[in-house]
């Protein structure tokens, strides 16, 4: 009994290692397919980027929090980063997709979309169409968010008048063209963060604040796309 025990104890051991290295196999080379760095990974799961390096060597495996978010973020099953033998590179998961416009700028005057304002168009993917949201992108315009979101990128925004702790959003301030900026909430208001602190020093907002200038959240970027 004891020698089989030992036995299962080394095949479950295997098993394990097999599936934290696929984890991290999976997750390094969705990482890749989208061009993402660790730290834009990180803000797609909602950890530091430190946490991803340890998924990717296989050091840690990531909570199922975090695997929905990464599912969320790219239209993905859980099982497509979970499961072993997926390669996102060499065998690339084609899925149906529809057009959003992307917009030169956005504020609460122009929502919905204002046809002038729309610059091109990109394609996302088929599982968000009924999700009950709206979809627009946007051209990245200045450096306020470096690294994250870089000058000329384009991000694609999900229209919602809230955001959780932490998350990036686009506002508009007095109905104003957008801002893009992470919010930090607390018990006496927001903080507009932006990740390039050399030019965009924290902004707080108290209630009152957000009242007397409209401060408003139109949406939450879901997704950061960078031209090569």
């Amino acid at each position: 009994m004891f020698i089989i025990a030992i036995i299962l104890l080394l095949v479950y051991s295997l098993i394990m290692e097999v599936f934290i290295l696929s984890i991290g196999h999976n997750i390094k080379n969705l990482r890749l397919q989208h061009n993402l760095s660790q730290k834009e990974f990180a803000a797609i799961a909602g950890v530091s980027d430190k946490a991803v390096s340890t998924w990717e060597n296989g050091t840690k495996i990531p909570r199922m929090g975090a695997i929905q978010k990464i599912a969320d973020h790219f239209g993905l099953l859980k099982s497509a980063i979970i499961e072993p033998s997926i390669d996102h590179q060499s065998q690339p998961v084609i899925y149906a997709s529809y057009k959003i416009p992307v917009l030169n700028k956005a504020s609460t005057k122009i929502l919905p979309h204002n046809s002038k304002e729309i610059i091109g168009y990109e394609s996302l993917n088929d599982t968000y169409r009924n999700d009950g949201y709206s979809y627009f992108a946007l051209r990245m315009q200045g450096h306020s968010m470096e690294p994250t979101i870089m000058d000329g990128d384009t991000i694609i925004v999900r229209q919602q008048d809230t955001v959780d702790n932490g998350q990036i959003a686009v506002l508009s301030i007095n109905g104003e063209d957008s801002t893009i900026k992470e919010v930090k909430r607390n018990d006496d208001g927001i903080t507009l963060i932006g990740h390039n602190a050399a030019i965009y020093t924290p902004q707080f907002y108290s209630h009152q604040d957000i009242e007397a200038l409209t401060l408003t959240i139109i949406g939450r970027v879901i997704e950061i796309r960078r031209p090569l």
